[in-house]
């Protein structure tokens, strides 16, 4: 949004495989998340560093299930499992 590019491409890694996304400009969505963003900070000020309860923010499962619908038709453009295979250590 604050680009003005229209479209990025989003790396997943995971232990097992990295994932590459295409992932379009959605002005739509760049507006909403923007009014789900001040609106979790203006309930969040008066809890002083606790989290607020999302659920109870208005417009918040519009929001989520907005953000599903429009996650579930990206592109995966790519997924390359790991060299060495699946690594179960703490910290790599």
């Amino acid at each position: 949004m604050a680009t003005g590019v229209p479209h990025c491409l989003l790396v997943g890694w995971q232990v097992e495989e990295c994932k590459v996304v295409y992932v379009p400009f959605d002005a739509d969505w760049c507006r909403q998340m923007v009014v789900m963003l001040a609106s979790v900070i203006a309930a969040a000020i008066p809890l002083r560093g606790q989290r607020p309860t999302f659920s109870e923010l208005p417009g918040h499962e519009e929001f989520v299930q907005c953000t599903k619908e429009r996650s579930s038709v990206l592109k995966e453009l790519c997924s390359v499992g790991s060299v060495k295979g699946a690594v179960n250590a703490l910290w790599l």
